[in-house]
């Protein structure tokens, strides 16, 4: 399996996540996923549960998620919600 990276964009908002969603599937195939969330400036609750739905998939598959610094706006989100990524 080889490692996967998936860029997250601009804006994790409703209209932009069937597609992150899509890559992000595709992604637990892999034996490591890096996601790269530095560009992140909007997020929406719809944001931070399919990337709380990601990391869970991935732990039950023993998969590896490198998450790296998490943007204020996902942090705060994910505070908000009351989710943690890790």
């Amino acid at each position: 399996m080889a490692d996967s990276t998936v860029d997250c964009g601009e804006a994790l908002i409703l209209p932009h996540l069937p597609a992150l969603q899509q890559e992000l599937s595709t992604a637990l195939a892999a034996s490591q996923v890096t996601l790269q969330l530095g560009r992140v400036r909007r997020v929406d609750t719809a944001g931070v549960q399919l990337l709380w739905a990601f990391v869970q998939a991935a732990k039950r598959k023993q998969l590896k998620v490198n998450l790296g610094e998490i943007p204020e706006a996902v942090a705060k989100a994910c505070q908000v919600i009351g989710v943690e990524l890790s």
